[in-house]
C-alpha cells in the first residue's frame, strides 16, 4: 500500500469561470471539490463512480495509479454535508498488473460494495491476431469487496465471475432494499467478430452477471443476460427495485453492418425478478434506430419504475450526436415515448448517467464536447458537464445546467447519485487534453497532474 493515499482528504473549492446565468437551473450546495488526495499520474472515473446513502452520505471510487502496480481502485467517504470522512483508501488488496472501471452501489443502510475489473481470475493468457496485431487477452475479471457503512472492509477481495476464457470486464452493480446485489459485465474478447464456441455466449462478447446475499454468498452461479448473441453485446448497466428485481440494459452492436436494431447498433434490455429468473424476453429501448445508439445507462425507483438513457444516433439531435431516454414502468412497459435530455447542440453530447428518487423524478448528466476536437464546447473550453432534472411525468424540471466551474480542458465522464429526496451528486473526471498538437502539458490539469476527480452537490 502506497502511505501516500492514506493522507487527510481536502476539499478544494474551484471557481475560476463563471457559469451562464441561463444554465443555473439548479441549487448548488457549494463550489465543486477535488476528490483526491493523491495526484500523481491519472485518476480516472470512466465507470458509475459515486453512491448515496439515504441520509446524504456518499462514496466515491475510482481507478488510479499508487497501489504499487499497474492501477488500483481507490474510493473517499464523505458526510451529508459533503464533509470527507477519513482519508482516502485503497479498495483492492490484490495489486498485480492494473485494477480498473470501478462501479459502487450502497444499500439503504449505508454498506457499499465496490465492482471492478482486475487481473488474476485464472483464466488462461490467450492470443489473437487482428489488423496485423497480436493481442494478449484472458486473465481478467470481475472481482468485488463490500464494506460496512463506517468504511471498515467486510473480508477481502472475491471473485465474481465463474466462467474466465478471454477476458470479464466492465461491470456494474446494484444493491436492494436487503442489502442482496447483483453484478452484471461483458465476457468474450477483442477482434474479429462472429460465433466462438469459445466465448461464454458463443459470439466475440456477450452479457452476463452474477447474484450475491448481503454477506457476499454466491446465489447461484453467472447467468447469461442476453438471448440475441450474433452481434457483440456490450456496455451494459443495472438497476436494483427495493425488492430484489432488477433489469439489465446493453448495446447490441451490429459494427458497420444491419444489428439486431436494423441499424449499426441498438440498446437493449432485460428484466429479472429477485429469484434471477428472466422476466419476459429481452426488449428493444430505443424507438429510433438511425445510425449508432450506445452507453446505456439504467437507474431504478424502490417500485421497480426505471429509466434508461444512452448516446443517440447520428444527428437524432440535429447536429451529430444527443442524449436520449426512456421511461419504463415496473412491468417493464414505456412510458411515454423516447425523449431528448440535452437542449444544446452543436458538437456532440455524451457518456450519459442517470439517477432517479423516490418520486421517479430523475436527473440525466453528460459530456458536452466539441466536434471536431480542435473546436469550442459548450463550456468554453473544450468538454464539460452538463445536466437536466426531470419530473417523473417526463417533462423537463427547467433547463440543462452546467456543472463545472473551472473550464480549462476536459471535464468529463460524470456519474450521478441521488438521495430519496432528490438531493444529488455529481463526480467528474478533470484532466488536460490528449491527442493535440503541441500536446498540453499534465501539470496544466486541474489538480495539478494529468487527471483528478472532482464532484459537486445539488440540492433538488
Amino acid at each position: 500500500m502506497n502511505a501516500g493515499r492514506w493522507r487527510l482528504a481536502f476539499v478544494g473549492v474551484c471557481a475560476v469561470a463563471s457559469v451562464p446565468a441561463t444554465l443555473q437551473a439548479q441549487t448548488p450546495l457549494g463550489g465543486e471539490f477535488q476528490v483526491n488526495t493523491y495526484t500523481t499520474g491519472n485518476q480516472n472515473s470512466s465507470r458509475s463512480a459515486v453512491a448515496v446513502a439515504p441520509n446524504g452520505s456518499f462514496v466515491v471510487v475510482w481507478n488510479g495509479p499508487g497501489d504499487g502496480s499497474g492501477s488500483g481502485i481507490f474510493g473517499q467517504r464523505y458526510s451529508s454535508k459533503g464533509t470527507p470522512i477519513g482519508g482516502e483508501f485503497q479498495v483492492n488488496t490484490y495489486t498485480t498488473k492494473s485494477q480498473r472501471g470501478a462501479s459502487i452501489a450502497m444499500a439503504p443502510n449505508g454498506g457499499f460494495v465496490v465492482a471492478w475489473t482486475g487481473y488474476g481470475d485464472g483464466g488462461t493468457g490467450s492470443y489473437y491476431t487482428y489488423g496485423g496485431y497480436t493481442y494478449a487477452v484472458g486473465g481478467y475479471g470481475i472481482f468485488a469487496r463490500r464494506f460496512a457503512a463506517n468504511g471498515k472492509p467486510l473480508g477481502s477481495d472475491f471473485q465474481v465471475n465463474t466462467y474466465t476464457t478471454y477476458y470479464q470486464a466492465g461491470p456494474t452493480v446494484a444493491v436492494d432494499s436487503s442489502g442482496d446485489f447483483v453484478v452484471a459485465w461483458t465476457s468474450g474478447y477483442y477482434g474479429p467478430y462472429g460465433q466462438d464456441p469459445n466465448s461464454q455466449d458463443g459470439s466475440a462478447q456477450g452479457v452476463f452477471g452474477r447474484r450475491f446475499a448481503a454477506d457476499g454468498t454466491p446465489l447461484g452461479s453467472d447467468f447469461q443476460v442476453n438471448t440475441f448473441t450474433l452481434d457483440p453485446q456490450l456496455a451494459h448497466s443495472v438497476a436494483s427495485a427495493a425488492n430484489g428485481d432488477f433489469v439489465v440494459v446493453w448495446t447490441s452492436n451490429g459494427y458497420g453492418i444491419a444489428g439486431q436494431d436494423g441499424s449499426y447498433g441498438g440498446v437493449f434490455g432485460q428484466r429479472f425478478d429477485k429469484a434471477g429468473t428472466p422476466v419476459d424476453g429481452e426488449f428493444q429501448i430505443n424507438t429510433y434506430t438511425s445510425g449508432n445508439q450506445t452507453q446505456a445507462r439504467v437507474a431504478s425507483r424502490p417500485n421497480g419504475d426505471f429509466v434508461v438513457v444512452w448516446w443517440g444516433g447520428y444527428f437524432q439531435d440535429g447536429n451529430y450526436r444527443g442524449i436520449f431516454g426512456q421511461q419504463f414502468d415496473a412491468q417493464g412497459a414505456p412510458k411515454g415515448g423516447e425523449f431528448q435530455a440535452n437542449v444544446y447542440t452543436t458538437g456532440q453530447q455524451q457518456s450519459p448517467a442517470v439517477a432517479l428518487d423516490r418520486n421517479g423524478d430523475f436527473v440525466v448528466t453528460w459530456t458536452s464536447a466539441p466536434a471536431p476536437a480542435s473546436a469550442t464546447s459548450q463550456d468554453g473550453n473544450f468538454a464539460g458537464v452538463f445536466g437536466r432534472r426531470f419530473k417523473a411525468s417526463g417533462k423537463a424540471a427547467g433547463g440543462e445546467f452546467q456543472v463545472n466551474t473551472y473550464t480549462t480542458e476536459n471535464q468529463q465522464n460524470s456519474s450521478v447519485a441521488a438521495r430519496p429526496n432528490g438531493d444529488f451528486v455529481v463526480v467528474w473526471q478533470s484532466r488536460q487534453r490528449g491527442g493535440v498538437q503541441p500536446p498540453v502539458p499534465p501539470s496544466q490539469a486541474q489538480d495539478g497532474d494529468n487527471g483528478g476527480i472532482f464532484a459537486r452537490r445539488y440540492r433538488r
